[in-house]
Order: structure tokens, then C-alpha cells, then sequence
């Protein structure tokens, strides 16, 4: 795709959930439904994310973060052993150690289901 049809496809796009994000913020109003209007906000944002590249990538770590501590979170809460490897893990530990000790705790865990 040629940087003009790019520009042009990124612009429609932005417009199109810029469009969406109002619709959905007026819907919200209307209803006093909150978590629609915030989903309208969202789009909106993502409408201008898409014109900047380095904001785009920026946003896409911080979803990145968001989304890994929400992992992390639901593995502590339903007491997942890989926590623990997690916890007791050592800067000496190369990547073929942490493997090696997550396929030992998986066998464990086979063995005992």
C-alpha cells in the first residue's frame, strides 16, 4: 500500500471511530449508562492514536502492561504455582533455568492431578 492510500486509510479510520466514540458518548448520556459513554471516549482517543504512530506504539505498551498485571493478578488470586517460580527467581537464572524449573512444576502438577 502506497504512503498516500496508508495516510488516507488511517484518516478514514480515525473518522470512523471518532464517529463511533460520539455516538456512543450520546447514547451513554441519554441512558446515564457510564461505562458507554467511557467506551466512547475510548474510540475517540484511539481515533487521534491512530495519526500519531509513536503515540499508537506508546498506548499499545501501557495495554501491554495492563493486560500483563491483570495475568499476574489472576494468577495470585487462584494461587498458581508459577507464582511462586515467579517470586523465588534470581537475576543468575538464564531463560533454559526458568524453563527447565516450569516444565519441573508442570510434571508436579500432572503428576498430582
Amino acid at each position: 500500500m502506497s504512503d498516500y492510500n496508508s495516510k488516507n486509510r488511517k484518516l478514514d479510520l480515525s473518522a470512523k471511530f471518532l464517529e463511533m466514540g460520539q455516538v456512543l458518548q450520546s447514547e451513554g448520556d441519554f441512558n446515564k449508562d457510564v461505562e458507554v459513554q467511557i467506551l466512547g471516549t475510548i474510540l475517540i482517543v484511539l481515533s487521534s492514536l491512530l495519526l500519531s504512530e509513536n503515540d499508537l506504539y506508546k498506548f499499545s505498551e501501557l495495554v501491554n502492561m495492563f493486560l500483563a498485571k491483570q495475568t499476574i493478578d489472576k494468577l495470585t488470586r487462584d494461587n498458581h504455582p508459577i507464582i511462586d517460580l515467579l517470586k523465588n527467581l534470581s537475576d543468575t537464572k538464564s531463560y533454559d533455568d526458568i524453563m527447565d524449573d516450569l516444565n519441573k512444576n508442570k510434571e508436579e502438577t500432572d503428576e498430582d492431578e
